[in-house]
């Protein structure tokens, strides 16, 4: 547990039960003063005496405006003010839509969402003024995605994370971070209070919750999360938080199963004999169209980079007529590229054209070289040289994909450049990860075309599959000397 949050002061409300107290308790471990809000006085009592350092006890219902305002006067003149909000009060749901009456969602709306803003509200002026601070916004797993039965939480949840993202978006140059926390199955009272269709309690308890995670990790997930300033903390094991891993992986071995189908399907359909001249022609057409798409897919990307550099950027800095726009949205941005600082305060440092990337490219320029030679090797039936050419070619594409994994290791870890720095980020990654992939499928497509060439496959009069998977290579190594020039050195 870190102890960067001694002596600050920590106001958590829905502190009485699950994550609020273990919040409270786990806070006050990390050296941070408690204060704690509720409904039931006696239980946030008992949470008080849980806690090792000072604690203030302020019980109130969120929906009562006037209540929620005094405690806020309170809080902030405790000790030096309060450092930390957790917006933690809420309640779930257990109904289907077509059952639930109208009064159900608006007592979950207004104690989920409503309430949580209108406390923020009151305290955004005393945050701002003290120029720092954390705002915790505990959502749902269920603020992600819908969940039958769940309706209104599931509103209410979402919209309480699109009110973080605007509000931290505003709050991106005052030193006051705005973090989402979406649990999943926490062993809460969550579900045994959630509301029915009648708005009566439901009662019992979701069997899956009672199995999840002890709300003492969750705790100590979301305090490390806020210590690391991590945007959105997910706190969900198992399941949960490998759902999408686990449907990324099942698709990534769906579409090689698929790939590999289809080159078998393709190879033997050819040495069938059952491919005529104008299926042969037919194939050339639409290998052009394909490379074209692909010339028109990174010209996008290109043109974003463009925009980003030298439209989006320069506004946000003042040029032009846009002189409003600096000072309304950021005042005192500096317009440059690369964007090491963004607008939002996100440091980074660029990635340098030497080293890696100078290397990767006289890799590819080689490999270009090595196929060619492979290709001549071919026409002139010279089988040596056309599986020493395109095995060098290979070896060269295996080794341009390690070093590239290699880059982004050094960037991720020294560099602190990653998909979260700003648009200097992003469009990094977008080129370079997506040109990435296109290596790896051509050296997939290499590697076919080299089993087939030790089984004998292709003569210098029929080889049509080898000079589309050439001219697909060439066209990678095209983008990526265009992609080194306008990504990392210019």
């Amino acid at each position: 547990m870190t102890d960067r949050f001694a002596g600050k002061v920590a106001w958590m409300t829905g502190a009485s039960s699950g994550i609020g107290a273990a919040l409270a308790r786990a806070w006050s471990d990390a050296g941070a003063h408690i204060v704690l809000s509720g409904r039931d006085e006696s239980r946030l009592a008992q949470v008080a005496k849980d806690c090792a350092t000072d604690t203030l006890v302020l019980p109130f219902d969120v929906r009562d405006d006037a209540a929620m305002r005094a405690s806020c006067e309170q809080a902030v003149g405790w000790k030096q003010g309060v450092d930390i909000f957790v917006a933690n009060a809420g309640i779930s749901q257990r109904s289907r839509a077509t059952e639930t009456a109208m009064e159900v969602y608006r007592n979950i709306i207004e104690i989920d969402l409503t309430a949580q803003i209108a406390a923020t509200q009151e305290l955004l002026p005393h945050f701002t003024a003290r120029g720092s601070g954390h705002l915790v916004f505990v959502s749902s797993v269920a603020g992600k995605i819908g969940i039958p039965l769940r309706t209104a939480y599931c509103a209410a949840k979402h919209g309480l994370i699109g009110y973080a993202d605007a509000l931290r978006a505003e709050l991106s140059q005052s030193g006051i971070s705005v973090h989402v926390v979406c649990p999943g199955s926490v062993a809460t009272n969550v579900s045994r209070n959630a509301l029915t269709a009648d708005g009566s309690a439901r009662g019992r308890s979701d069997s899956v919750i009672e199995q999840g995670m002890a709300p003492e990790e969750a705790a100590r997930r979301i305090i490390d999360g806020v210590a690391e300033g991590e945007r959105e903390i997910i706190v969900a094991r198992g399941g949960e938080s490998s759902w999408g891993d686990n449907v990324l992986g099942a698709g990534i071995v769906m579409l090689l199963v698929m790939l590999f189908g289809w080159f078998k399907d393709q190879i033997n359909e050819s040495m069938s004999g059952l491919y005529s001249d104008q299926l042969g022609r037919s194939y050339r057409q639409g290998m052009s169209w394909f490379i074209f798409s692909e010339v028109m897919f990174f010209a996008a990307f290109f043109g974003a980079l463009f925009y980003a550099r030298m439209i989006a950027v320069p506004w946000l800095g003042g040029s032009s007529n846009n002189a409003m726009t600096n000072e309304v949205l950021w005042p005192g941005f500096q317009a440059m590229w690369p964007l090491v600082e963004t607008p939002g305060g996100i440091n980074t440092t660029p990635m340098s054209w030497a080293g890696l990337p100078t290397i990767n490219t006289i890799i590819l320029l080689i490999s270009s070289v090595t196929l060619h030679f492979a290709h001549v090797g071919l026409e002139q039936n010279k089988r040596k040289q056309l599986t020493t050419m395109l095995g060098a070619t290979i070896l060269l594409g295996c080794v341009f994909l390690f070093l590239q994994v290699e880059e982004y290791i050094h960037a991720y870890q020294e560099l602190g450049l990653t998909l979260q720095s700003g648009v200097y980020g992003n469009t990094f990654f977008l080129l370079t990860g997506f040109h990435g992939m296109h290596v790896t499928l051509g050296t997939i497509i290499l590697m076919v075309l080299f089993l087939r060439v030790i089984k004998g496959h292709f003569t210098p009069d029929n080889h049509f599959a080898f000079q589309a998977g050439s001219w697909y290579w060439h066209f990678v190594d095209v983008v990526w000397v265009m992609l080194f020039v306008f990504v990392y050195v210019l």
